[in-house]
C-alpha cells in the first residue's frame, strides 16, 4: 500500500485564505461599527436638536405670554385712568378741590403743605397758617369727606397715589401726601416739575379732548424716596367741556414685578424682566439682593435687537459666567418701547432630556464594546 506524499501547498493555500477572509472581516466589522456609531449618534443627535428646539420653544411661548402680561398691565391702567377722568364722581370730587384750592391763598396752601405732608408736621407754625379764610376750612372740610373713601379707591386699584392738579398745574391733592403736595409742576414752577410726573400733567394738560390717557416711563422720583415711578394721567372735564383738573395715578412696582414673576411650571432658573430704552430693568428681579430697577443694566446683542422692534434669541452668559437661553421680544406702548426678556440656565434647559445623552454614550460605548470582542475573536481564527 503506497502513500500520498505530504504537501504543504494546499494547507498553505488555505491558511493564506483564512487570513485573507479574517482581514475582510475585520475590516467588515470596523467599517460596521463606524456606521452603526455614525448612524446611532445622528439618531440621538437629531432626538436631542428636536428636544432642545422643543424646549426653546416653550421659553419662547411663556415670554410671548410674559409681554402680553406687561402689556396688558398697562393697557389697563391707561384705560382706567382714561375711564376714572370722565367718571362723574370723581370729577365733582376734582373739581371741588380745585375750586376751593385756587380761592386760598399763597400762605394757605403753604400751610396745607405744614398740615399734611407727614415730615412737615412735626414743625408745624401757626404763623404759616394766617390769614385764614373759608377757602382753608373749606377744604380741610372736604378733606374729612372724601379722604377715606378716595384712599381705598387707590387700595383697591394698587396705585401707589393718585393725583388731582389744577390747569395751572398746582397739585391740589394726593392721597399719599409727599412731599410733592402743594407744589406747582408747569414749566418751571415748583421743585419737581421737571420730574416724570411734571411731564405726565403737561402731556395730560394739552390734550383737548376727553377719554385720552398719557404715559411717563419709569425714572427716579424724589418725593416717593427716590425710588422709581411711572405715571399715568389724564384731563378732566365738566360738564360744560370746560377743562377743569388733570388727575393723574402713580403705578404699584409690586404690581408690575407681579406680573413679571409667574412662571408656572417653567423651573427655578426661569426670569422675566423688562429693559428700557436706555437698557436699564423696569422691574426687581427676585433673585438680587439689590434692587434692579432703573439700577441694573442689561446691553447686550438679542436685547439691543428686540428695543429695534426685532425678535431675538441667543445663549448668552449672566454676571455669575453662567450659560443661559434668552429669548427678547419688543413691545410697544404708547411712545414708548420695551424689550421684555425671558431666560432661563442653559443646564436647566437641557435636564428633561439629559437621559438621552447617557444612553447614547451608553449605545456607543456597547457597539464599540462588543466591536472589540469580535476583533479579538476574529483575530484568534
Amino acid at each position: 500500500m503506497t502513500r500520498k506524499p505530504i504537501t504543504f501547498t494546499q494547507d498553505h493555500a488555505r491558511q493564506k485564505w483564512r487570513k485573507r477572509r479574517s482581514r475582510l472581516l475585520r475590516l467588515a466589522l470596523l467599517l460596521f461599527v463606524v456606521l452603526a456609531v455614525a448612524g446611532i449618534s445622528l439618531y440621538f443627535q437629531r432626538l436631542l436638536a428636536t428636544e432642545e428646539a422643543l424646549a426653546r420653544r416653550r421659553l419662547e411661548t411663556f415670554a410671548e405670554l410674559r409681554a402680553s402680561a406687561v402689556r396688558r398691565f398697562l393697557l389697563s391702567h391707561q384705560q382706567e385712568t382714561a375711564l376714572w377722568s370722565q367718571q362723574k364722581t370723581l370729577t365733582d370730587i376734582a373739581r371741588q378741590y380745585i375750586d376751593i384750592w385756587q380761592r386760598m391763598t399763597p400762605e394757605e396752601k403753604v400751610g396745607m403743605r405744614y398740615l399734611f405732608v407727614p415730615k412737615n408736621k412735626r414743625t408745624i407754625k401757626a404763623a404759616r397758617l394766617h390769614p385764614i379764610t373759608d377757602a382753608y376750612a373749606d377744604y380741610t372740610e372736604l378733606h374729612a369727606l372724601t379722604y377715606a373713601n378716595l384712599r381705598q379707591f387707590m387700595k383697591h386699584h394698587g396705585y401707589h397715589d393718585i393725583y388731582f392738579f389744577t390747569p395751572a398745574g398746582d397739585l391740589a391733592f394726593s392721597v399719599a401726601k409727599e412731599d410733592d403736595f402743594g407744589f406747582n409742576f408747569a414749566n418751571n414752577g415748583g421743585p419737581y416739575a421737571a420730574t416724570g410726573l411734571g411731564e405726565a400733567f403737561r402731556r395730560a394738560n394739552a390734550l383737548s379732548t376727553p377719554g385720552n390717557a398719557v404715559f411717563v416711563d419709569f425714572s427716579f422720583y424724589p418725593p416717593s424716596g427716590n425710588a422709581p415711578a411711572a405715571f399715568f394721567a389724564a384731563p378732566m372735564f365738566d360738564d360744560s367741556g370746560r377743562k377743569i383738573s388733570v388727575y393723574a395715578i402713580q403705578i404699584s412696582v409690586s404690581r408690575l414685578n407681579a406680573s413679571l414673576r409667574h412662571h408656572p411650571g417653567l423651573g427655578r432658573t426661569v426670569r422675566t424682566y423688562a429693559v428700557g430704552q436706555d437698557h436699564l430693568l423696569r422691574n426687581n428681579l427676585p433673585d438680587e439682593r439689590q434692587p434692579t430697577l432703573l439700577r441694573k443694566k442689561v446691553d447686550i446683542g438679542p436685547v439691543k435687537r428686540a428695543l429695534e422692534g426685532k425678535r431675538a434669541s441667543a445663549i448668552v452668559r449672566d454676571d455669575e459666567g453662567e450659560r443661559r437661553y434668552l429669548v427678547a421680544l419688543p413691545m410697544n406702548f404708547a411712545d414708548v418701547r420695551w424689550a421684555i426678556v425671558t431666560d432661563m440656565s442653559l443646564r436647566e434647559l437641557r435636564e428633561p432630556y439629559q437621559p438621552y445623552r447617557w444612553l447614547w454614550i451608553f449605545s456607543v460605548a456597547l457597539i464599540i464594546l462588543l466591536g472589540l470582542v469580535q476583533w479579538w475573536l476574529l483575530r484568534r481564527e
